[in-house]
């Protein structure tokens, strides 16, 4: 008998070789394996600057330098960089031979250079100013933002694995390498109308040691649980038909006609199988994480009461048994020896009561 490997759903899955050419989708075999699952989830978004104001010269001067460059982090004491007045810059080019640095160590107590800095801690998102171009007051040196923060999308399926807290490891979609992580510091889920299971949204505060470029794309992770010792597989491996999931496994065949096929080893007997032809399998749903319930969300918004569950209605008690009746104690058989008298000139034999069971070797007459 020849014996053809195939691949089969358990489901097994019919489809002819034609519609299997048509398909555009990419195919790849993978396994079931047991051992420590991690419930990822994916996120993605992009990053918002929040807090703006723009940085604007106070003085009729000129720029004399700039060390801060676009999507860096600046404060007092690290200015974007500096103003010269019209007096000191005047000084400046009448003095070409002469340091500027020396002019300004002299000329400090009169004309004092004015930084170019934010108010507190802030995330540089343009620069404008160009060294040496002269400012007249108000014009506009820098952009900059207050505060940084990621804002990620949950998908539905996968809002009931995210809560405030969580570590979330974020990168750059152009930059998938640099990898940093935060925490999430608020989520709250979207409210799309009753009928509708909504997604949700959290945001992430950004710091100089963890962020990415204001506007930038990213995507991340959330490790929300793991389980261990567990059976898997790829999700997009399963398929669903009328809401019950099926496996495409791979099974062994023997003799096959255009109505039953033999299959000689890979499924247990009884087990379901899904047989489909190709418009079946056009329609066919993939399988995916189910969203969390209406009444779930509803119930941590405050706006359904919690159902009173039943108290369990005790069982009737069964009949008592009689009781078992103690057990009997058989005794073993005692055995007496019983004494014979025999005769002078009496013929020897054996006794008929000798112990059962036993072989004596004694004569009668050795009995006494």
């Amino acid at each position: 008998m020849r014996r053809l490997a195939g691949l089969a759903l358990v489901a097994a899955l019919c489809v002819p070789a034609a519609a299997q050419q048509a398909s555009t989708g990419t195919v790849g075999v993978a396994k079931v394996r047991r051992g420590t699952m991690k419930l990822l989830v994916r996120v993605q978004g992009t990053v918002r600057p929040e807090q703006v104001y723009r940085l604007k010269s106070t003085i009729e001067g000129r720029i004399e330098t700039v060390v801060k460059k676009a999507n860096s982090w600046s404060d007092e004491r690290d200015p974007i960089g500096t103003l010269l007045t019209k007096e000191m810059a005047a000084l400046v080019d009448s003095n070409s031979s002469t340091p500027t640095g020396e002019l300004e160590d002299r000329w400090q107590r009169v004309f004092q250079a004015v930084p170019i800095a934010c108010p507190g801690r802030c995330f540089v998102v343009k620069v404008y100013a160009q060294p040496g171009t002269p400012t007249q007051a108000g014009t506009l040196l820098a952009e900059a933002a207050g505060k940084l923060r990621l804002v990620g999308r949950v998908r539905p399926g996968d809002t009931a694995w995210v809560r405030e807290g969580q570590l979330v490891r974020f990168w750059d979609k152009k930059d998938p390498e640099r990898r940093q992580a935060a925490k999430i510091e608020r989520f709250v889920r979207d409210v799309q109308g009753e009928k509708v299971v909504p997604g949700g949204t959290f945001t992430v505060l950004l710091t100089p040691d963890a962020w990415l470029a204001a506007g930038a794309e990213w995507e991340g992770l959330i490790e929300a649980e793991v389980k261990k010792d567990v059976l898997s597989v790829p999700t997009k491996a399963l398929l669903v038909k009328d809401g019950v999931a099926f496996l495409p496994i791979r099974v062994s065949t023997g003799v096959s006609t255009y109505d039953e096929t033999e299959i000689v080893a890979g499924v247990p007997d009884g087990a379901p199988v899904l047989v489909l032809d190709a418009a079946g399998a056009a329609g066919l749903e993939r399988h995916a994480p189910e969203p969390e319930p209406m009444e779930r969300f509803a119930l941590e918004k405050g706006e359904l009461v919690p159902k009173k569950k039943p108290k369990p209605v005790p069982a009737e008690p069964e009949d008592e048994l009689a009781p078992a009746p103690p057990p009997v104690r058989i005794e073993p058989e005692r055995w007496e020896r019983r004494r014979t008298r025999q005769k002078p000139g009496a013929i020897d034999v054996f006794p008929d009561d000798r112990p059962r069971g036993g072989k004596d070797d004694r004569y009668p007459s050795d009995i006494r």
